[in-house]
This record gives C-alpha cells, structure tokens and sequence, in this order.
C-alpha cells in the first residue's frame, strides 16, 4: 500500500525533475553551450569537469532543502493544473506556465539552493534507490 501512496508522489517527481532539466537546458543553450563552433576543446573538458549527479556527494542538508523546495514546487504545479483548466487561450496558458516555471525556480532559491543544485539532488535521488529513500523520507517529515 506505501507503494501506491508513493506512485502519484513519484509520477510529480519526474515532472518537476524534467521542468528543471529543461530550465538547465534552456540556460545552456542561451549561453551558447553546446554550439558546434563554441563546442571544441573547451566544451570538452567542462564536460569533463562536470561531476554526475548520481555520484555526487548529497549532504543531508541539500537532500532536506531540495525537499522543502520540492513540497512548495509541488503545490505551484497543483495550482498552476486548477488554473489552466479552465483556461482557452494558449498564449494565457503559457503565460501561467512561465509565471509558475519562474515561482517554482524562486521556491528552489527560498530554500537556499540554485537550480542546478536542485536538479543535481533530484537526478542523484532518482538515480539513487538508497538516496530516494532519504529524499521521500526526508518529504514525509515535511508534510
């Protein structure tokens, strides 16, 4: 039965997970990263110097920020679902969609984490079965 609780909470998991990931994305390709005349050497040993999220280091009290900021993530994107119910126009719809992207960025730096930490943490939990546990634990203790 905890398996069934966890489905919904895990199914939000992965969509705030792939919002932030398009963020990151976004960002990048707004610096120019990845760009085949920037790419070259330079790109090469970022890359390099990128550590992966699964094999970072997550202390515990990142994994507890990344909780507290997922909780309120969540609850804009439950809102932002109400809102858009309702909503026709899909300019008014993107539009809500960009206001919640960006409350949802400024409830990861509430809680004392820049975005790509936040995502850091989440793709290390997901990758992770022992640091999910911690991570849902960690959520429970919140709500």
């Amino acid at each position: 039965m905890k398996l069934k609780k966890k489905s919904p909470l895990l199914i939000g998991f992965a969509l705030v997970c792939a919002l932030f990931l398009c963020l990151g994305a976004k960002v990048h390709a707004q610096e120019g990263y990845g760009q085949q005349e920037g790419y070259g050497q330079q790109g090469q040993q970022q890359q390099m110097m990128e550590q992966p999220a699964a094999d970072m280091d997550i202390s515990d009290s990142e994994l507890e920020k990344a909780a507290m900021a997922y909780s309120e993530i969540q609850e804009i994107r439950l809102d932002l679902q109400n809102n858009l119910a309702g909503v026709e126009d899909p300019n008014e719809a993107q539009q809500m969609q960009m206001q919640a992207a960006t409350a949802m960025e400024q409830a990861v730096e509430d809680n004392d984490l820049d975005v790509q930490t936040y995502n850091q943490v989440m793709e290390a939990a997901q990758m992770s079965p022992e640091l999910r546990d911690k991570f849902f634990s960690k959520l429970e203790e919140i709500q």
